[in-house]
């Protein structure tokens, strides 16, 4: 998941959509950890925190797909509206209670393809 982090001592936020397990996991368990590497890929960070859901009309005006986040050279070739409802997009907020910074050595249970919000 893409990061929109708009203040990093406030809430962390995550587009996304209704129908992912992520969802259904934060439904069941709101306390939540990410994991995510610093810009030059040395070491990680861990924050644990709260998930919660932002309100539709929130949604509606922050939602952006992560792929153009990454890609604005091709946004020119996609059509996104967020005039028009979109009931499957949600956005993720994550309220920051604790953060540490992690080695590399302290995360190799990451290997593969992990989940980024993973409940505690």
């Amino acid at each position: 998941m893409t990061n929109f982090k708009d203040d990093p001592y406030n809430k962390i936020w995550f587009p996304t959509y209704r129908k992912t397990r992520k969802i259904k996991d934060i439904i069941e368990n709101n306390k939540s950890t990410i994991i995510f590497p610093d810009l030059e890929k040395k070491f990680y960070y861990e924050i644990e925190g709260e998930a919660t859901f932002e309100d539709p009309e929130i949604v509606k005006a922050k939602w952006r797909w992560w792929y153009l986040y990454w890609h604005p050279e091709i946004a020119d070739k996609f059509i996104f509206s967020n005039n028009t409802p979109h009931p499957e997009r949600m956005i993720i907020n994550i309220k920051p209670i604790n953060a540490k910074t992690l080695s590399e050595d302290e995360v190799g249970h990451i290997s593969q393809g992990y989940k980024t919000i993973i409940p505690y």
